[in-house]
Order: C-alpha cells, then sequence, then structure tokens
C-alpha cells in the first residue's frame, strides 16, 4: 500500500508539493477551504518569477541567490510534473523594467552593481541547460536606458530594462489543475483544518466544513502548505516562530491601459513603498501601488478572517482604487484613465515587523524561507511565488 501524504493548501506551493508527491508514488490528498485549488492568493498576485532584482537592499545578497535559483527552477520542475503541458510563452507577460523613484533607498549605482552580479551568478544555471519559464537569455543584461517619454521625470530617475517576466496566472490554471486531475490527486475542497496530531501511524488532521460539519483524515506525512493559516496549525504541534513576523493584506486591480499608454510594457517601481504595472498577454494589466494598496497590518497568529471580504465594501474599494490610480497617474500620466475591470486581495506572509520604508526591515529579506521538516510533518514557509517549485523539490529531497 503506498504512504499517504496529506498536503494542506492548494496554492501554488501545495500544488506543487502534490505532483512533486505522486511523481515520487505517494498517495496524495490536496485539502483547501476554497471550492477549486489555485484561487485564494496565488491567483492574485501579479505572479513575478523574480530573478531578485527587487531585492538589492539586502546587501548580503542571499535574497537575489535563492530567488535567482527558484526562479531558474520554476520552468523546469513544473515541465516535469505537468508533462510539459505548459505554453510559456503564451502566458509570460511583457519584460520588466526597473524605474528607479527620485525617493529610491537605494541609489541607481548601487542597484545597477546589484543587477550585474545577478547577471554572473545567472551564467552557473546557464551552463545547467535550464530555462527561465521558457526564455533561455543568452545573459542578463541589465541597463540603464533612456527615460521613456511617458514617464514623469520630475518622480523617475532612471529606468533599467530587464529580462524580468511575470506570469498570467488565470492561464496558468488551468493546466495545474488538469496536472492534478490527471496524476490522480484527490482534492477535498471546502474544508478548514484546524488542528494535526501525532497518531499511531503518522498524523490526524481534524477540522470542519464551511458548513459546519466535523471531519479528520490521515496520513503517513503531512505538509502544511498553507499560506495564512500555517502559523496557527504548526502552533497544534507545540512549533512556534522564533522571530517577529506580519501579515499584510495587499490591494491590486486588473483591468485596461489607456489608448495612449497600450504600448507601456511592465513596469516594477524601486525601491520601498512604490508599485508595479505589468501586461500580460491577454490584453490585461494589472496595477498596485503600495501606500494605497495595503489595507491591513496583523501580527497575530493567524490574520483576521474578513480580510478576504475588503474588496466587497463599495466605498472603501472606491476610495483606494482612485487613490492608485491617483498615485500611479502622478509617475505614468495618463494612468488615472485605466479601465478598472477587477480589484483582488492577497494576504503576504513574511518575516519582520516594520514595513518596507524601513532600509532595516526584514522584509527586504527573504532568504530564511523554505521546507521544514519534523520527523513526517512539514511546514512550508513559501516566501515569494517564485520559490514554490523549488521547494516542492526541496521536499522530495528531504523525504530521501
Amino acid at each position: 500500500m503506498k504512504d499517504k501524504a496529506l498536503v494542506l493548501g492548494a496554492g501554488i506551493q501545495g500544488i506543487c508539493c502534490a505532483l512533486a508527491l505522486r511523481k515520487k508514488g505517494y498517495d496524495v490528498t490536496l485539502i483547501d477551504r476554497s471550492q477549486e485549488p489555485f484561487s485564494q492568493t496565488s491567483m492574485k498576485g501579479e505572479a513575478k518569477i523574480h530573478l531578485g532584482y527587487v531585492y538589492a537592499n539586502d546587501r548580503s545578497f542571499r535574497t537575489a541567490s535563492l530567488l535567482l535559483k527558484s526562479a531558474m527552477h520554476f520552468g523546469p520542475l513544473l515541465d516535469a510534473w505537468t508533462n510539459h503541458q505548459i505554453n510559456w510563452r503564451s502566458i509570460c507577460s511583457t519584460p520588466f523594467t526597473y524605474i528607479v523613484h527620485r525617493d529610491s533607498m537605494v541609489a541607481v549605482d548601487t542597484l545597477q552593481h546589484h543587477y550585474d552580479r545577478i547577471a554572473v551568478a545567472y551564467k552557473a544555471y546557464q551552463q545547467q541547460g535550464l530555462h527561465y519559464v521558457g526564455h533561455s537569455p543568452s545573459q542578463l543584461l541589465t541597463q540603464c536606458q533612456p527615460l521613456p517619454s511617458y514617464l514623469n521625470p520630475l518622480l523617475a530617475r532612471a529606468a533599467i530594462a530587464t529580462p524580468e517576466l511575470a506570469i498570467q496566472t488565470q492561464l496558468l490554471k488551468p493546466v495545474l489543475i488538469g496536472a492534478l486531475q490527471q496524476e490522480y490527486v484527490r482534492f477535498l475542497p471546502n474544508r478548514r483544518v484546524r488542528t494535526v496530531e501525532r497518531a499511531p501511524v503518522g498524523f490526524r488532521i481534524n477540522g470542519d466544513t464551511i458548513t459546519g460539519q466535523s471531519w479528520s483524515d490521515e496520513g503517513s506525512i503531512v505538509v502544511n502548505c498553507l499560506w495564512d493559516g500555517r502559523l496557527q496549525l504548526d502552533s497544534s504541534l507545540g512549533l512556534h516562530p522564533k522571530q517577529p513576523w506580519v501579515y499584510r493584506l495587499k490591494h491590486s486591480l486588473l483591468g485596461h491601459l489607456p489608448q495612449k499608454l497600450t504600448h507601456v510594457a511592465s513596469h516594477t517601481i524601486v525601491l520601498g513603498p512604490f508599485g508595479d504595472l505589468v501586461t500580460y498577454p491577454d490584453g490585461l494589466t494589472y496595477l498596485s501601488w503600495y501606500p494605497t494598496c495595503l489595507r491591513g497590518w496583523s501580527d497575530q497568529l493567524q490574520p483576521p478572517d474578513h480580510w478576504p471580504n475588503q474588496t466587497q465594501d463599495p466605498q472603501s474599494t472606491q476610495d483606494w482604487q482612485q487613490a492608485t490610480l491617483n498615485a500611479l497617474d502622478a509617475i505614468v500620466p495618463g494612468l488615472r484613465q485605466f479601465e478598472i475591470k477587477q480589484a483582488n486581495a492577497g494576504v503576504i506572509f513574511s518575516w519582520g515587523e516594520t514595513d518596507i520604508d524601513d532600509p532595516d526591515s526584514l522584509l527586504h529579506y527573504r532568504y530564511n524561507i523554505g521546507v521544514n521538516g519534523f520527523d513526517g510533518y512539514f511546514s512550508v514557509d513559501t516566501g515569494k511565488f517564485t520559490s514554490a517549485p523549488y521547494f516542492a523539490q526541496s521536499l522530495i529531497d528531504q523525504l530521501g
């Protein structure tokens, strides 16, 4: 009889772990509070596959190094687990240009030095024959370019072109769900996991359905991939964090650029509490401005239950949406006419206790993350969407 693995959380991390465990020969049950996999935070962010550029304030280079490694394994691992069903080029955004804001906490020359280090580190992965979400650039060139005419030169100091990409999660989702079905991963929807305990053989998890019915299940191993409930569940086994943490609720917009800006490609504005503009292959554009889109902050073991419903408040929604467009319009004049199609809210978990406007905040560091194993119970701190496949493979490596 095959060993049974219970994977908790059906976001990008849980899906990757479920698929990797099936390839390893486990009988896998994937459990989530939602009706279908890949429908919460994993779906609602910009899904940038980070090469490490945005973490230039980590002078140790450890965050950039981990994200570069993760990015270069993202595509190859998902190819292996989905039987090469992903047409990467059809789901990737336009390449990111990094706009250096007038108030950047890191100077342009320091940013360029950081980007140059990434270019050097990339060569080792190039020699391994890995690809970057379907792309194989000969080198990771980043260079300052003339400031595009559509930017406000009073706020934008420099523009640095990069090969970095995001993926459109709406296009990735059906492939991932199809792979789960093809690999015979059992999916249990609409279930909350409340506790986990050791059983005579393996573990027993207990919880309730969204209608209030109790349920339980048992497995040889448990893989906790919950995004905003991971710490709470860990605590039921006596596992407690050894450093401060924070949950942030971040909103974003999806829609269409005004006609005069349809030529604008993807941008990240650095470095500090700024924002992103991401253009996807189907014509949709993602917008976020950190000061107006940050709508919640919690250092509790689990974030407030009402957070996911905040975008449903008409007055609150109208206020932050307009403030976001006004702020971005100051840098890219004309964005105030952005046609909003959808507003999203997603929870971000990270280690730290001060916000990103603090140069010393732990939010600028994302290397102390990954798979923590406790004799058959695994708690996966994903950190970034980019790292999910790499950490799923790390889980398999730990299992031996």
